[in-house]
């Protein structure tokens, strides 16, 4: 929220979404399920309104739940202490020991080689950084998503995907230490 300015804004034209894609898919499924005397396949009513109802409350407290993955994971690596710099100490030709005449080709070759498999970690680092903003802001769509069975499943891949982010930001810290 300190990075982004616009993102109480964003978040709340998304619950506004969500909302439209929770009672549209209600609408949607109970047509559908009237009818089924046609040959359309529907899902039970009572199943129906049960699970959009339960996903209305999860959709209103889409923020409060991202807050509580986020915060569980800023513990962790609170836990972890995140180093304030990070320092690379490039080889020396003293350091390789007696190669004889072609020591500092290696050493250059060697150098650039970890400064590339840095810079390629930083960058994924980085990029899930990202993917976590983009999970959280998406989240009331997602939970608007989960009011029945056939869209369900973009619920659960987000919450998958939300959770397996949330332990990789910890891991991101140990590999970078």
């Amino acid at each position: 929220k300190t990075k982004i300015p616009i993102f109480d804004e964003m978040t709340t034209i998304l619950i506004a979404v969500g909302w439209a894609l929770l009672m549209g898919n209600l609408v949607f499924q109970a047509v559908r399920s009237m009818l089924s005397g046609i040959g359309v396949e529907g899902e039970e009513p009572q199943t129906l309104f049960t699970r959009t109802f339960l996903f209305s409350f999860l959709l209103v407290g889409s923020r409060p739940i991202c807050e509580t993955g986020l915060t569980m994971t800023r513990t962790v690596m609170d836990m972890l202490k995140v180093p304030d710099a990070v320092t690379f100490t490039p080889l020396s030709e003293q350091s390789l020991g007696a190669l004889p005449n072609a020591g500092w080709l290696v050493v250059i070759i060697l150098n650039l080689v970890i400064f590339w498999q840095v810079f390629r970690l930083c960058l994924e680092v980085a990029e899930r950084y990202v993917v976590l903003v983009m999970l959280v802001l998406g989240a009331p769509l997602a939970f608007g998503c989960g009011g029945s069975k056939s869209t369900h499943d973009i619920f659960t891949g987000w919450a998958r995907m939300f959770a397996s982010m949330c332990i990789l930001m910890p891991l991101n810290l140990i590999f970078m230490k």
